[in-house]
C-alpha cells in the first residue's frame, strides 16, 4: 500500500493496481485481498487531483445553483405579475354577478306579491265593494311597481304598494265575514310570507351591493372597474322622504 503525497493534495492510502502491480489483473493477491472497484478508482482520481481543483468544482456548482434559484424566483414574480390583473378582474366580475343574482331574488318576490294583489282585491270587493278609493290606490301602486326598472324606483313603488295593502287589510277589521273567508285568509298568509322573503332578499342584496361598491372603489379594483364598465350599484331602500302610509290621490 502506498500514499500519494502532494503539497496541496489529499493523502489517502491507495490499494489500486495503478500503484501496486502485484494487485493487477490476474495476480493471486487480488483474488485474496482486494478487487478493483469503482470507488477505488475514484479514490485514485481524487488523490491525484489537487484540493484547489476540488474546491473550484464545488464553488462552480454553488454559483450555478444560485443562478438557477434566481431564475426561478424571477419566473415566479413574472407569473404573479401576469396573474394579478386576471385575479382582480375575475373577483370584480364575480361580485357583480352576486349583485345581479341577489337582485333577481328581490325582483322575483316583488313580482309574486304583485300577482297576489288582484286576487286579494277581488276577495275584499266581495264584502266591501264601496271601498273604491282603497282599491284604486292598490291598483295604482301595483302598476307603478310593475313599471319600475331600477332598484331605487322599485323600492319607491314597493313602499307605495305596502301602504295601499295596509289600508286594504284594515278593511277586514270592519267585516267579520271577510276575516273568516278562507280565500282571504290564504291570500293574506301568502302575502305575509312574500313580504318576509322580500325582507330577507333585501338584506342579502344590500350586503352584496356594499361589498361590490367597496371593491370597485378601493385599490386594486379601482384600476380595472372602468375597463370592465362596472359602475356603482343601487341599494334597495325606500326613499327617506317616502311615507308608505300615504295613499295616492284618486279621482273618480
Amino acid at each position: 500500500m502506498c500514499i500519494h503525497a502532494h503539497p496541496r493534495s489529499l493523502s489517502i492510502p491507495c490499494t489500486a493496481s495503478c500503484c501496486h502491480p502485484e494487485l493487477a489483473e490476474g495476480s493471486p493477491l487480488l483474488s485474496i485481498h482486494v478487487r478493483p472497484s469503482a470507488w477505488i478508482r475514484l479514490r485514485c482520481l481524487l488523490v491525484s487531483r489537487p484540493l484547489d481543483s476540488v474546491f473550484e468544482i464545488r464553488n462552480g456548482e454553488i454559483r450555478t445553483m444560485k443562478w438557477v434559484g434566481l431564475i426561478l424566483v424571477l419566473l415566479v414574480l413574472v407569473a404573479v405579475a401576469a396573474m394579478f390583473p386576471i385575479m382582480v378582474k375575475n373577483g370584480l366580475i364575480e361580485q357583480d354577478e352576486s349583485v345581479s343574482e341577489a337582485w333577481s331574488q328581490i325582483d322575483t318576490q316583488l313580482q309574486r306579491r304583485a300577482d297576489l294583489v288582484p286576487n286579494l282585491v277581488s276577495t275584499v270587493k266581495g264584502y266591501a265593494a264601496h271601498e273604491k278609493e282603497v282599491f284604486i290606490a292598490v291598483a295604482d301602486a301595483r302598476s307603478k311597481l310593475l313599471a319600475a326598472r331600477t332598484p331605487a324606483s322599485k323600492a319607491s313603488a314597493s313602499g307605495l304598494l305596502s301602504g295601499a295593502l295596509g289600508r286594504l287589510m284594515a278593511i277586514s277589521e270592519n267585516y267579520p265575514q271577510l276575516k273568516a273567508d278562507t280565500s282571504f285568509v290564504r291570500l293574506q298568509d301568502e302575502l305575509t310570507g312574500t313580504e318576509n322573503r322580500i325582507a330577507v332578499a333585501r338584506t342579502r342584496y344590500n350586503k352584496s351591493v356594499k361589498s361590490f361598491n367597496a371593491a370597485i372603489r378601493k385599490f386594486p379594483g379601482s384600476l380595472f372597474a372602468d375597463g370592465l364598465e362596472l359602475t356603482k350599484a343601487e341599494y334597495y331602500e325606500p326613499p327617506a322622504n317616502l311615507n308608505v302610509d300615504t295613499v295616492p290621490e284618486v279621482k273618480f
